[in-house]
């Protein structure tokens, strides 16, 4: 009987013990008809009697054996020195059964697992660099300052091979059709490069979408000059922008940059720039919800031009649904990194 159960019968046999008039042989009689002994019933009435309570102090359960209270002291300081330690080797530093140490961790200290965060690797000085680099740019994002964010990704045509998690249910897995239990990859899968830009309000620009790489020449006439300008003229014709590439190097190639500054567009030098910061720039939050959207989808993409149409509408949608929610965040995530280093957003 454990502690919950015991307290139960006291309260049962305190409670008929004020409705009888305090009559302890009453009480004795009416409970040792239910199988419950004088002993028990006498020691709870005289608990009851000198303290005022029914309520017994003992723990719940069984006492815990001394080699295990030892043994959970091992378990603490081994999980507090290395929290990442599995199970199996856990107990084998502590030389107890692999049962009993997730027991003592989990059910006695109250330890919780938590799956580890994948986050960018970071290189000579490009730690330093991005939090320098996000305070700088944060400082001039000011009230009236538009940041507008553009990016390129490649996608593969074939939607089932786009890299997302894919669960499925059964009671056995020998059970499950191959074409659900298994995940077929292509060795070198036809991709599609798809470019876009973004602002702090939600809107997006045109895409670009081809087959092939970016280069210079093509980031400069096919997204500066068709798309971004035109976007910028459409939304922020009266507003001080801000422009944000990332340090890939066709977007700080000499004509390019000599081409925004023909045009008057402010934009992050390269020198200024926080590398590595994809944690910063919502658009790549962007991309893994229209990719997760395309894998999603029925219909196989067989052409460009069905590509376009499909990625286009995946697009629109999610810049309805999410593109003001995710963009505004960036001022707040560029201070908190800028401030507390490149980790700290993936802490909130």
């Amino acid at each position: 009987m454990n502690k919950q159960q015991r307290d139960n019968v006291a309260l049962r046999v305190v409670k008929f013990y004020n409705l009888n008039n305090n009559d302890s042989s009453k009480t004795y009689k009416h409970f040792t008809e239910e199988k419950i002994s004088k002993s028990t019933i006498k020691r709870i009435l005289s608990r009851y009697r000198s303290t005022g309570t029914y309520a017994t102090k003992s723990p719940s359960g069984r006492p815990m054996k001394q080699k295990n209270k030892i043994a959970m002291n091992k378990v603490k300081k081994l999980i507090q020195d290395r929290p990442n330690i599995s199970i199996r080797k856990g107990s084998a530093k502590t030389k107890i059964p692999k049962s009993t140490f997730q027991w003592l961790a989990q059910k006695k200290l109250g330890f919780k697992t938590y799956k580890q965060q994948t986050v960018p690797k970071y290189i000579n000085d490009q730690e330093k660099r991005a939090k320098k680099g996000c305070m700088k740019l944060y400082e001039k994002l000011h009230d009236d300052v538009v940041l507008i964010i553009d990016d390129e990704t490649y996608v593969q045509q074939d939607n089932e091979q786009v890299n997302i998690k894919q669960y499925y249910r059964a009671k056995n897995k020998n059970d499950v059709n191959d074409k659900y239990r298994f995940k077929a990859k292509q060795k070198f899968p036809k991709k599609f490069l798809v470019w876009q830009a973004l602002d702090d309000k939600g809107h997006a620009s045109d895409l670009f979408i081809c087959e092939g790489t970016m280069n210079a020449d093509l980031y400069l006439n096919e997204c500066i000059k068709k798309r971004l300008i035109p976007f910028i003229k459409k939304w922020h014709s009266n507003s001080n922008v801000l422009f944000w590439p990332d340090l890939a190097q066709a977007h700080y190639a000499k004509r390019v940059t000599d081409f925004l500054d023909e045009q008057k567009i402010n934009y992050v030098s390269k020198k200024d720039n926080p590398p590595n910061v994809p944690q910063a720039r919502p658009i790549e939050q962007y991309w893994a919800i229209c990719k997760r959207k395309y894998a999603e989808k029925n219909v196989q993409s067989n052409t460009l031009s069905n590509f376009k149409s499909i990625w286009k509408k995946i697009a629109n949608e999610v810049i309805q649904e999410s593109g003001k929610q995710l963009m505004e965040s960036t001022k707040k995530k560029l201070r908190l990194i800028g401030r507390n280093g490149v980790l700290e957003t993936f802490k909130k």
